[in-house]
């Protein structure tokens, strides 16, 4: 895995998984501004990420097997 902001700094933009400064899992995307020679990079932790969708998945499968009666 690798890091964003050295991903950043060596010029890539786009989405990637790696470890952060922290040592920690994490999802980026990195763009350019137009107009100036800054980089924006907006990370989240993997794990926060992957909970909240197994979360709402887990809340869609219940809603589903409710409506179609499959848990009577």
């Amino acid at each position: 895995m690798e890091i964003p902001a050295v991903q950043a700094a060596l010029g890539h933009a786009g989405l990637f998984e790696g470890r952060d400064y922290r040592g920690v899992e994490v999802l980026a995307d990195i763009r350019t501004i137009p107009v100036t020679n800054w980089i924006m990079l907006a990370k989240v932790d993997r794990d926060e990420m992957y909970s909240e969708l197994s979360t709402k998945a887990l809340i869609i499968a219940g809603l589903y097997g409710i409506g179609t009666g499959k848990f009577c």
